[in-house]
């Protein structure tokens, strides 16, 4: 038993041991593993790095160490499957490795076989070679044109290495290297050449060339101000793209001063947007902007100035201009963002904020930036508007604070609605003389409002009046009630008081309309005591204005006070008032309106027309005058036979009466009347003159010869006379004597056509036909166009052998009278004697002679056989 249980002990002490032993070993082994995982995690990653710098062969080396290292493990083996499976995948399918394998080489950047590899070594062999053979052609003389020479043999062995498939060889590379920097030495020597010469755009170009190649602050500065020059000059040729693009090289150098900035604002305000293209400066589109702003276009004025913003400008100015056109574009939150971003806000900042505080309806954050510019245009009116919105909003539960708002806006403007609101406050506070002043001025600029304010108005009216008129403060109580009534103007209480009102002030006119105002109002029944005072006024005011002459307006107010009273005493007056106007317009000479008058005194009282009975005579011819003048004769003979009851020996009676009749054609009585006018005037020489007419149409010669001898006597209207006795003359059959008073009357000024007419006539019938065709001429040219006048000449034409004349006067007579046979004879026989067949003239001929045939003329019918025959 002991034996054996020995050998348990024993046993369990071997496992014990043996559990310790693996134990340590197991730690042992974790332990390395970890220590070989890491190695190779770390294998991996440089296997990656040469892998992407193109060095195959060592990435491949060190991918194989890393996945012997993942196999050798132990324990940590069973976690890194996936890692092996990934290294063995990229080693099996790796197109890089799988030419490595094939023993293919990785030569500038592509693989090649050994062979391969030898030609492009030999290649690379010539490439520098020639490089070298090209760059010994420089010559380095010193001059210009060698300078610019060595350049292009530098340039062209640089461009042979750019063009070559060994540029990233590390020997290539060197002998880059050595170029560039012989290159910007020349560049230099170039750049300073030609500004010596002022050839600055070749300047600029080899400093620029030289900065490409190398770094360098003092040419940096040196090319900016050759661009600055350059960009002047391109001002100057207003080549205002180039200007701009030189100029912004020269900011992009980074020398950036206020000079400059304000040099691209003037080029850029030259230039369209549109033509402006491929430039990414700030400043530019800042300047765009704000182009576009003050033109107008706010949502270009946005776009641009964000794009400033956004490539890099981020000052006051910029902010404030993206501000004004997002708010001009009602992008109110969008706009204050803007300026919200401006650290030191300014006047135009603070108002613009409060603007767009406004329009979001954020009043009382638009009010604490706005107060302080009341003064401002811009921002009085957005202020009132503040203000009167804040008022509305105060109204209900805080009235005195929103009275203050109301005021505060009325101060800014005078608005009607505002006022009103103002005065309806007070109203409510029963201060109504405050009340009544804003009502007032409410509706003195808006007089519409007067019906929504008229209760409140009103009261406020005629409270005030009543206070006014118990403190006998009698002017201001009339205005107030006058103002009452002029919204309610049949107030008879009111306008009694008001009518008692200017009887105290003294302006009895101006209370009797008022009382009659009443009396209108009140035509149902008679209102005595109005009455009675009316009739007291009217009396006085007439008694009043007769004793000043007034006589108009003393009828007035006595006819006025006949509606209360039919007194003989006062139609006495009235009718003395009536002739006492007819006198007046009688001096006037306004007839019509005297005899009216004297008619409308006489009528009142009979036994005053016995005292004016001259003066009513006169009325009559005036009036007969001005009708006679209208042309009514009819009623102007009515009122010159009225006349002539009162004044029978005054020749204008007569005179007008008589030429009256002879408007009318009533020739018997106008002779009458004429010759009783000529026996009470003896000069009236027209008069004589028209009863000489007058007896000569009647064929009463004798008296027609007397009154032209008188005239002739008396040396007047010779012109006319003298053709009336030659006209007798002519009647009585004597040619001769009455040639004499025709050319008589021709010495003595007559030039009319009438009297030439009259002298062709006799010259015709003595046969003398040149004086015939004169006169004829003459009367003619003086518009008397008679058809006798064109016949008479026509034959005299014919007679002196002027056939061309004659047979156009004939034509003028025919157009005249197109029914006398003789004259179309007459032109026919002319036409076929002395026409000219050849322009149709023998046609016209044998037109008019069938006229002249067609109207019974007998000699044109035999003559027109004769010619016919022929």
């Amino acid at each position: 038993m002991a034996k054996r249980r020995l050998s348990k002990t024993n046993i369990f002490i071997l496992v014990l041991i043996l559990a310790v032993v693996m134990g340590n070993f197991l730690i042992l082994t974790i332990a390395n593993d970890k220590q070989i995982y890491q190695l190779s995690k770390e294998l991996e990653s440089q296997a990656e790095q040469f892998y992407q710098k193109k060095e195959f062969k060592k990435s491949l080396e060190f991918y194989k160490k890393a996945l012997k290292n993942y196999e050798d493990l132990t324990i940590y083996r069973f976690f890194v499957k996936d890692d092996i499976a990934r290294i063995k995948n990229k080693l099996d399918t790796d197109e890089n490795f799988k030419r490595l394998s094939e023993g293919y080489i990785y030569y500038n950047g592509k693989w090649v076989s050994e062979k391969e590899l030898r030609e492009l070594l030999r290649e690379k062999s010539e490439l520098i070679n020639d490089i070298h053979i090209i760059l010994k052609t420089a010559k380095f003389f010193g001059d210009i044109s060698s300078l610019e020479n060595d350049i292009k043999v530098y340039e062209s062995g640089l461009e042979l290495i750019e063009k070559s498939k060994f540029k990233d060889d590390p020997d290539v590379k060197n002998l880059k290297k050595q170029i560039t920097d012989k290159l910007y030495e020349l560049y230099i020597k170039a750049g300073n050449r030609y500004k010596k010469l002022d050839e600055l755009d070749k300047t600029a170009k080899y400093y620029e060339k030289a900065l490409s190649i190398k770094e360098d602050y003092n040419l940096k500065k040196e090319l900016s101000q050759v661009y600055i020059t350059l960009a002047e000059r391109y001002i100057t040729e207003k080549k205002f793209n180039e200007a701009l693009k030189t100029v912004l090289k020269a900011k992009k150098l980074g020398f950036k001063t206020e000079k400059l900035e304000e040099k691209i604002k003037n080029i850029v305000a030259r230039l369209q947007p549109e033509k402006i293209k491929d430039v990414e400066d700030p400043s530019v589109y800042y300047f765009l902007s704000k182009k576009s702003y003050e033109a107008g276009n706010y949502q270009k004025a946005a776009d641009l100035c964000e794009k400033s913003i956004s490539l890099g400008k981020r000052d006051k100015e910029v902010f404030l201009l993206c501000g004004k056109a997002n708010f001009q574009l009602k992008r109110y939150d969008k706009s204050l963002t803007f300026l919200d971003s401006i650290t030191d806000a300014d006047e135009e900042v603070e108002i613009l904020k409060g603007l767009n505080l406004f329009y979001l309806g954020r009043y009382e954050e638009a009010v604490g930036y706005l107060e302080k510019y009341a003064q401002d245009e811009n921002v009085k009116e957005h202020l009132f508007k503040l203000y009167r919105i804040l008022g509305e909003k105060y109204i209900q539960d805080d009235p005195d604070k929103a009275l203050v708002m109301f005021e505060k806006a009325s101060s800014l403007k005078k608005d009607a609605a505002v006022l009103r609101k103002i005065a309806d406050i007070y109203f409510e506070k029963s201060d109504y003389e405050k009340a009544y002043d804003y009502y007032k001025k409410a509706v003195t600029l808006d007089p519409k409002i007067r019906k929504e304010i008229l209760q409140n108005y009103v009261k406020s009216i005629k409270v005030l009046a009543e206070r006014s008129f118990q403190n006998k403060r009698y002017r201001k109580a009339l205005s107030l009630y006058l103002e009452y009534l002029s919204m309610y103007p049949r107030d008879v209480k009111v306008l009694e008081k008001v009518g008692d009102l200017y009887r105290l002030l003294g302006d009895k006119k101006t209370a009797i309309s008022y009382y009659e105002k009443i009396m209108k109002i009140n035509r149902k029944y008679f209102d005595r005591k109005v009455a009675g005072k009316l009739l007291d006024l009217r009396l006085e005011m007439g008694d009043i204005y007769f004793a000043n002459g007034d006589y108009e307006r003393a009828i007035y107010h006595y006819k006025k006070a006949l509606v209360f009273s039919d007194s003989e005493k006062l139609a006495e007056k009235l009718a003395k008032a009536y002739i006492k106007m007819g006198d007046r317009y009688l001096k006037r000479k306004d007839y019509e309106k005297a005899l009216d008058y004297y008619i409308k005194g006489i009528s009142l009282k009979p036994s005053l027309g016995i005292n004016i009975e001259k003066n009513l005579g006169e009325a009559y011819i005036g009036v007969g005058e001005i009708l006679f003048n209208k042309k009514k004769y009819k009623k102007a003979i009515k009122y010159f036979k009225k006349a002539e009851k009162f004044l029978k020996d005054d020749f204008r009676i007569f005179y007008y009466r008589g030429l009256s009749y002879l408007k009318l054609k009533d020739y018997e009585n106008a002779i009458k009347d004429l010759e009783k006018a000529v026996s009470k005037k003896e000069d009236l020489y027209d008069i004589k003159l028209k009863l000489a007419q007058l007896y000569y149409k009647r064929k009463d010669l004798k008296n027609a010869e007397k009154y032209v001898d008188e005239l002739i006597s008396q040396n007047k209207f010779l012109d006319k006379v003298y053709m009336m006795k030659g006209d007798i003359y002519m009647a009585k059959g004597d040619t001769e004597n009455a040639f004499i008073y025709y050319i008589k009357a021709e010495e003595s000024g007559n030039r009319s056509g009438e009297l030439y007419f009259k002298i062709s006539k006799i010259y015709f019938k003595k046969g003398n036909s040149l004086k015939t065709v004169s006169y004829a001429t003459k009367a003619i040219k003086k518009g008397y166009k008679s058809k006798d006048a064109y016949y008479i000449r026509g034959i005299s034409y014919y007679k002196l052998k002027d056939y061309k004349n004659a047979i156009k006067d004939f034509s003028s007579y025919i157009k005249l009278d197109p029914d006398n046979p003789e004259v179309y004879y007459l032109r026919g026989k002319l036409y076929y004697e002395h026409g000219d067949f050849s322009k149709g003239d023998y046609g016209r001929a044998v037109s008019d002679l069938k006229k002249a045939v067609a109207l019974g003329h007998k000699e044109a019918e035999n003559y027109l056989k004769k010619i016919e025959n022929k």
